[in-house]
């Protein structure tokens, strides 16, 4: 019953922040978070109210799940923005202002929003093998494809119905891995479109979310109502292995030491597990982290949706939090291609947080979920509220 509760009130947030930010301009502002977390003021936690805001975590990751699955592309893509975007910008006179970028001698928003066809509550993203973005629509259960200039849009309808797809992440077979919460099962759907196999998970009920590729090339994910770890390889052999009670799962990434950490919610740690499925580190935080990635520099981010902040666990297996009065309930985080980690806000904003703690705030027109970096090197989002997937091209 905790699960719906929680995702029920993301749902209810996502929707008020469509409502309230219609209007709202899309400036950009910057401020610099304290250590102390001054965030859990008034304002953050009147605008949380009783939804609690546990944004749609336990498919988290995704994005988180997609920096995982595109690591090849986003380097790629790093690169050709840099000569397609930044190189561009001499040719502007005069200069672009601020949120605007040069392309081909006109200075165009680097926000852009594209509407999801089926208007069926975009989640999850991740960059594609193919080039593409990739994302799951739960209202109308299937599986879209974007690419990087946002002028095709399609989707797949999923074999099994009613399977509420989570997370998605490339695979190294070069085809998409997804989660289906509802379905109980990790689905396989080719760059083409075609659905290849859907795998049952072993436990009844397990409600698997969140899903990467570990650093031994098997996916895995997380099962949210089962508090365990599961992992497929691309031959389909599926194994699990438990947390505990009331641990609730949220979020994986590949990380330090060749592990797989975990953002564990009921638990209120960070969890490492080896390549046998074995828990070699817990990390106690008595706070509720949600998302959770992994910066350029090795070290561990995570959200916390309850709490407003965000988090950065430190090699001595201490941290520190970052709030800001704009955020509302950070879901989704991954490591962006400036250097910086960007994160999705289900309050309608798409932050940026430099290693320094300095938060930088991008205005949206709905509450944000997914988040990964395109193939073409920029942030890419889901916003389920206004059913579309949203692109910030990179600074």
């Amino acid at each position: 019953m905790a699960e719906v509760t929680w995702r029920a009130a993301l749902r209810l947030l996502v929707a008020g922040a469509s409502i309230l930010l219609g209007c709202s301009s899309p400036s950009i502002s910057s401020a610099t978070g304290g250590a102390s977390g001054a965030q859990s003021g008034a304002s953050g936690n009147a605008a949380r109210g009783g939804s609690g805001g546990q944004a749609g975590a336990n498919g988290v990751a995704g994005e988180q799940a997609g920096a995982n699955g595109g690591a090849g592309g986003q380097a790629g893509g790093t690169a050709g923005r840099a000569g397609g975007t930044a190189g561009a910008s001499s040719s502007c006179a005069p200069a672009c202002a601020d949120g605007t970028y040069c392309d081909s001698g006109a200075c165009r928003s680097r926000l852009a929003e594209f509407p999801v066809p089926s208007r069926g509550e975009p989640q999850m993203i991740t960059a594609g093998p193919d080039g593409n973005i990739w994302f799951t629509v739960q209202g109308t259960n299937t599986i879209g494809r974007i690419d990087p200039a946002g002028t095709n849009v399609v989707e797949f309808p999923i074999p099994t119905a009613g399977a509420k797809p989570e997370a998605i992440v490339a695979g190294p077979d070069g085809n998409l891995w997804f989660a289906e919460e509802s379905g109980n099962k990790i689905g396989v759907i080719s760059p083409d479109g075609v659905f290849i196999h859907e795998y049952p998970v072993l436990t009844a009920g397990a409600a698997p979310g969140s899903t990467i590729v570990g650093p031994d090339g098997r996916i895995w994910f997380t099962e949210f109502s089962a508090g365990k770890i599961g992992a497929i390889d691309t031959d389909g052999r599926v194994s699990e292995a438990a947390l505990g009670s009331s641990v609730y799962p949220e979020d994986l990434t590949s990380g330090p030491g060749g592990y797989v950490w975990c953002a564990e919610r009921g638990g209120q740690a960070i969890v490492a597990f080896d390549q046998d499925e074995n828990v070699v580190r817990q990390i106690s935080l008595m706070k509720q982290p949600t998302g959770i990635a992994v910066a350029a520099d090795g070290s561990i981010w995570f959200t916390e949706l309850f709490g407003a902040k965000i988090g950065h666990l430190r090699s001595d297996d201490t941290f520190v939090e970052y709030g800001d009065t704009w955020l509302v309930g950070p879901v989704t985080i991954t490591a962006g291609p400036d250097g910086n980690m960007w994160f999705a806000d289900a309050g309608g904003s798409l932050g940026r947080v430099d290693p320094d703690g300095t938060m930088t705030r991008i205005p949206l027109s709905a509450g944000a979920v997914g988040i990964a970096v395109g193939p073409d090197g920029n942030i890419w989002f889901t916003e389920p509220g206004a059913d579309k997937v949203g692109r910030y091209v990179v600074p």
